[in-house]
């Protein structure tokens, strides 16, 4: 997996990251795709999260209901 989704910044396990937040982290939108294709899941549209992210958690991203 790509560095930057080991940031200090980013706490993946902890809480999905949305798509500014990696921007800010110097991530573009060619790392995200090669991360989604390598297992980070996206709960919904501009969110991303590690699969060791709560699973609860990225169901309720998922549906809407947070």
């Amino acid at each position: 997996m790509a560095a930057w989704m080991h940031s200090k910044r980013w706490k993946p396990a902890a809480e999905p990251a949305r798509r500014p937040a990696l921007a800010r982290l110097g991530v573009d939108d060619a790392a995200l795709r090669r991360a989604v294709r390598a297992g980070v899941l996206q709960p919904a549209r501009g969110l991303y999260a590690l699969p060791a992210a709560s699973q609860d958690l990225v169901a309720a991203l998922r549906t809407g209901s947070f």
